[in-house]
C-alpha cells in the first residue's frame, strides 16, 4: 500500500481513523508523524528567522486522502533570504538508516547532484530539491519541497534538524500561509516517488506539470546535432560552420533530424542583448536563407534556436535598440560578473522587463515571431536560475519566476507548439513552473576531457560522474518532464558509455561532434534509418538496489523499457578497476510473468531466467553492458533489430503461438529472436529468406533501402 504525506500550508489539525497506517500525534513539543504504529518524524515545529535567535512559527497538520498537509502560518510579512527564512523542522527521524539528497550545488546553482546522507543532521542546510531515505525496517520515505504565494521552498536542515526553508528574496506578499513540503512513505520507492509528485503538484494546483499529462515534442523525436562543443563553446560559431557540419552528416548518408544553434549567435554587448537580430559578423545573411538551405538542400526537418530566460545572460542592454524600446518597462538588479568570483568582488547592474508589465509577453513574442518567420521550429532556453538574482529587493522570487515562465511558454506555444528544451533549471522556482513544458535538462553540461571533464568528481567530471548525476537527478525530474541527459560527442572514447544511457532513456538525443569527426556506427544504432529515435516509453531510473549506491565500487544499474519489455544498462561508475554485481528480471519494476530471456546487446549472449533469478556481472573500469529483459511465450522471445541499441523498441507487434511467431518490426536490419527449436521456415514480406540459428538465437537479415514496417514469420 502506498501512502503520501504532503507538507503544505493549512490551518487546522485532523487525524485519520485509528485503522489507518498513517497518523499524526500532537503534543507540547510539536507534531509527530506515525506510520504503521511507529514514529517516523517527530516534533515538527515552525520557525521564523526574524532575529538572531529566531522565533517559532505555528506549524499544524491535516491528514487527508492518505497524505498530510502541514501548515506554516505567517504571523508577519517580511522579506526573507537564505539567512532570514521561514521554515518547519522535525526534531528527529527515528529508525533512519540512510538517504540521498539531491542538492543544488554551488557556485553555479544550476544543477543538483546526489549526496549520501547517513544521518539526518548531515543534510545540507538548504537548497536540497529532493530527499529520499530508508528506515531500518525497510520502509522508504521521500520529501519534495513546495512553493507558492511568492515563496520558494527548498529542503534542508536547521540546527541539525531536517525540514524546509522558504524565502522570498524580494518584498514578501501578504499571505497567512507558506507552502512547505510533501512527505510520503511506502515499500515501493519508485511508486512512492511518482505518488509524491502527484500529491505535491496537486496541492499547488499544478497538475499540468505532471509528465503523465504531457507529450514529447515531435520536433525532438529525431537525432539532432548541437553547435555548442562543436563551435568551441560558441566562439567559432557562424553560418559556414553549421553548413559544413551538416554536410558531413549528409555526405555519409546519415539522416540528421534537427540542428540546435546554441549560444554565440545573438547581437549582444558584454552579455547584454542589443536586438533580436543575429550577430551580422557570424550570420551576415540572417537565418532565413540558412534555415532554408538546411531544410531544402540537406533534409534537416527542424531547427532550434537558443536564448536565455532573460534574453541573454545579462539581460537587455539599456543603451541598445531593445533598451530604447522597453526603457519605461525595465527594472534592474545586481550580481557578480561570474558566480565563481569572490563575494567581495564588485557587483554589476543588469536590466530586464518588469514581470507585471505587458511588455514581458511582448518581448518573448517579438523574439519568437521573428525566429519563427525565419524557419526556426523550437527553442532551447538557458539561465532559468537568474530569477534568484533578479528577485533580490525587487520581487518575491516565486512570483517573478512564475510570471516569466508563463510568458515564455505562452509565446512558445504560439510559435513553436510548446517545443522547448529547458536548461539550468534544477531549482524549485523553475521546475515547479514548467507547466505543460515537456523537456528539461537533468544534468550539468557535457564536459569532454579537453574541456576539463576528467576524474570522478561529481562536478565537471568524466563520463561516469556525468551519468551518476543524470541518473539520480532523473528520479525527481522524470515526474515532471522527459529528462534530457545533454549532448555528447560520438567520436569521444567514452561515446558508447554515454550513448547507451541516452538510447534507453525517453528524452531527446543530440550530439555535438566537430565536422567530420562523427562515429556513424554509434549514431546509426541510436535511431531508425530515417533518423527517428527509438525511444522507450519509460525514463531511465536507478534500480531499487542502486538507489543509495552513488559511486560505490559495485555494478550500477538503471532500467527503463515499455509495458512488457525491460531495458537495463549496467556500468562501472566507480573509481575502481573492477566492480561486481547481479542482474535480475525483478530489477525492472512492473514486468509481469515469471519466465524471461535476458539478452546482452554487445556479447549477443542470452540466458533464461525466472523473475527472481540473478545473473552475476563483472565490469572493468569504465565498462558497460546493455540488457534486454524479454517475456517468454511458448519458450520463445522476440529481441528485435540487433543493429539498434534499443532492439526491443523496434518491435511494432508480435504474436507468438505454439510453433509459430509473427513479428512486425519498424525498420530493416538484423532481426533476432530466441526460438526453442531450429525453424522449419522463415519468411519476410511473404517470401522465404535465409537465416542463421545458433544456441537458440535466430537471426535474419532484412535488406532494404527505405524504412518501413517488415513482417517476419517464423515456424518451428
Amino acid at each position: 500500500m502506498q501512502l503520501i504525506l504532503a507538507i503544505v500550508v493549512v490551518g487546522s489539525l485532523s487525524c485519520r481513523p485509528p485503522a489507518s497506517p498513517l497518523g499524526l500525534q500532537r503534543g507540547d513539543d510539536g507534531i509527530t508523524v506515525i506510520y504503521r504504529g511507529q514514529e517516523r518524524l517527530t516534533a515538527l515545529k515552525g520557525y521564523s528567522a526574524e532575529n538572531a535567535a529566531g522565533t517559532e512559527a505555528s506549524a499544524e497538520a491535516l491528514v487527508e486522502n492518505d497524505y498530510v498537509l502541514i501548515s506554516l502560518k505567517q504571523p508577519t510579512v517580511n522579506q526573507t533570504d537564505a539567512d532570514n527564512f521561514k521554515g518547519s523542522f522535525f526534531d528527529g527521524m527515528p529508525g533512519f538508516d540512510q538517504g540521498v539528497a539531491l542538492w543544488r550545488y554551488k557556485p553555479w546553482n544550476s544543477w543538483t547532484k546526489p549526496m549520501l546522507v547517513t544521518d539526518p543532521s548531515d543534510i545540507e542546510d538548504w537548497d536540497v530539491q529532493f530527499f529520499y531515505w530508508k528506515y531500518d525496517d525497510g520502509l522508504f520515505g521521500a520529501a519534495m519541497p513546495l512553493s507558492g504565494r511568492g515563496y520558494r521552498t527548498t529542503l534542508g536542515s536547521h540546527q541539525g534538524k531536517f525540514g524546509a526553508k522558504s524565502v522570498s528574496y524580494g518584498p514578501a506578499l501578504a499571505t497567512d500561509k507558506i507552502p512547505q513540503l510533501v512527505i510520503g512513505f511506502g515499500d515501493d520507492p519508485h511508486a512512492l516517488f511518482a505518488g509524491l509528485y502527484r500529491a505535491g503538484l496537486n496541492s499547488m494546483g499544478a497538475t499540468d506539470n505532471l509528465v503523465t499529462n504531457k507529450s514529447f515534442p515531435d520536433q525532438l523525436d529525431y537525432l539532432g546535432w548541437c553547435t555548442w562543443n562543436a563551435s568551441n563553446l560558441g566562439k567559432a560559431l557562424n553560418e559556414d560552420l553549421i553548413i559544413e557540419s551538416v554536410k558531413t552528416f549528409t555526405e555519409n548518408d546519415f539522416p540528421l533530424g534537427y540542428v540546435i544553434v546554441d549560444d554565440g549567435w545573438l547581437d549582444a554587448t558584454a552579455g547584454m542583448l542589443n536586438s533580436f537580430r543575429p550577430d551580422t559578423t557570424k550570420f551576415p545573411n540572417g537565418f532565413s536563407s540558412l534555415n532554408d538551405t538546411l531544410k531544402t538542400h540537406f533534409g534537416i526537418k527542424n531547427v532550434g534556436m537558443w536564448h536565455t530566460f532573460n534574453g541573454y545572460w545579462n539581460g537587455i542592454n539599456p543603451d541598445s535598440e531593445l533598451g530604447e524600446r522597453y526603457r519605461a518597462e525595465l527594472f534592474s538588479w545586481q550580481q557578480k560578473v561570474r558566480p565563481t568570483d569572490p563575494d567581495s568582488s564588485a557587483l554589476v547592474t543588469h536590466h530586464f522587463i518588469r514581470p507585471e508589465s505587458d511588455s514581458l509577453l511582448s518581448f518573448y513574442q517579438s523574439m519568437h515571431e521573428q525566429l519563427s518567420d525565419q524557419g526556426v521550429d523550437f527553442l532551447k532556453v538557458d539561465n532559468q536560475l537568474v530569477t534568484e538574482k533578479m528577485a533580490v529587493n525587487n520581487y518575491p522570487i516565486f512570483t517573478l519566476s512564475e510570471k516569466m515562465h508563463a510568458a515564455l511558454y505562452q509565446s512558445a506555444d504560439t510559435y513553436f507548439d510548446g517545443a522547448v528544451i529547458n536548461c539550468m533549471d534544477m531549482t524549485a522556482e523553475a521546475y515547479l513552473n514548467f507547466g505543460s513544458s515537456a523537456v528539461a535538462r537533468a544534468v550539468e553540461d557535457y564536459f569532454p576531457e579537453h574541456e576539463g571533464g576528467v576524474g570522478y568528481g561529481m562536478e565537471r567530471g568524466n563520463a561516469a560522474a556525468h551519468l551518476v548525476m543524470a541518473f539520480y537527478n532523473s528520479i525527481y525530474f522524470q515526474q515532471m518532464v522527459f529528462p534530457d541527459f545533454d549532448m555528447f560527442e560520438s567520436h569521444n572514447p567514452d561515446a558508447e558509455f554515454h550513448a547507451i544511457a541516452r538510447a534507453i532513456n525517453n528524452g531527446p538525443i543530440y550530439v555535438t561532434d566537430e565536422p567530420g569527426s562523427q562515429d556513424f556506427a554509434i549514431l546509426r544504432a541510436l535511431c531508425y534509418s530515417d533518423g527517428k529515435l527509438i525511444r522507450p516509453s519509460r525514463p531511465l531510473t536507478p534500480t531499487k538496489d542502486c538507489l543509495f549506491q552513488l559511486q560505490e565500487p559495485k555494478v550500477f544499474k538503471a532500467f527503463s523499457g515499455d509495458e512488457k519489455v525491460g531495458l537495463v544498462g549496467a556500468w562501472n561508475l566507480a573509481d575502481s578497476d573492477l566492480v561486481k554485481g547481479t542482474l535480475s528480471p525483478s530489477d525492472v519494476v512492473g514486468l509481469e510473468g515469471d519466465d524471461f530471456v535476458v539478452h546482452e546487446y554487445f556479447s549477443n549472449e542470452s540466458w533464461r531466467l525466472s523473475k527472481q533469478e540473478k545473473l552475476q556481472l563483472e565490469l572493468p573500469r569504465m565498462g558497460y553492458q546493455l540488457f534486454f529483459i524479454l517475456p517468454v511465450v511458448q519458450r520463445a522471445a522476440v529481441i528485435g533489430l540487433l543493429n539498434k541499441y534499443n532492439s526491443p523498441g523496434t518491435i511494432v507487434t508480435q504474436n507468438v503461438k505454439k510453433g509459430r511467431m509473427e513479428v512486425v518490426v519498424a525498420d530493416y536490419g538484423t532481426f533476432a529472436a530466441i526460438i526453442p527449436e531450429r525453424p522449419t521456415s522463415v519468411a519476410c514480406g511473404g517470401k522465404e529468406v535465409a537465416f542463421a540459428y545458433v544456441n537458440e538465437l535466430l537471426t535474419v537479415e532484412i535488406l532494404a533501402e527505405v524504412r518501413r514496417n517488415f513482417t517476419v514469420v517464423v515456424e518451428w
